[in-house]
């Protein structure tokens, strides 16, 4: 397995050389950082992308290190923030038949209280394509694949 970060909120600088193994650090210089997490993860059988990022920043990410987004078989959003689905939509325009797996409750709004109200949730003009699943238990994808609900 191969896990590369696409979007996240630190970059390695071009003078750095390639961390260590289980460095957050992206595995490629000149990376754009925002607030969001964003992974290619190569395995065996399958390519996927966990999370989408804030924006389109994972896909310019994805570009500069090589990997070519329309590959993926499928792509898992853990939960319904903006930081973690905010690129869904960016994605769906490179990449047209990947399975999308997202929590059903992913799809409430979510706001952050610490000050007053702001809604953090996904991107409220999202649409999503049929081929997404939205999953309410455990989900067996194969015998590498098994995500865990917390719906």
């Amino acid at each position: 397995m191969k896990i590369i970060v696409l979007s996240e909120n630190t970059c390695r600088r071009d003078t750095e050389t390639d961390s260590a193994p289980g460095s957050p650090l992206p595995a490629f210089s000149g990376a754009e950082t925002e607030h969001g997490l964003s992974l290619w993860i190569a395995t065996q059988h399958h390519a996927v992308i966990f999370d989408t990022g804030a924006s389109d920043m994972m896909i310019r990410n994805a570009a500069r290190a090589g990997i070519d987004l329309s590959r993926a078989d499928t792509v898992i959003l853990s939960h319904g923030h903006y930081d973690h689905g905010g690129g869904l939509g960016y994605l769906l325009r490179h990449n047209s038949h990947a399975r999308i797996l997202i929590q059903k409750n992913a799809l409430e709004s979510f706001y952050s209280l610490h000050e007053k109200p702001v809604y953090i949730g996904l991107p409220q003009d999202l649409r999503l394509p049929p081929r997404a699943e939205l999953l309410t238990e455990d989900l067996r994808l194969d015998d590498e694949l098994y995500l865990r609900s917390c719906a």
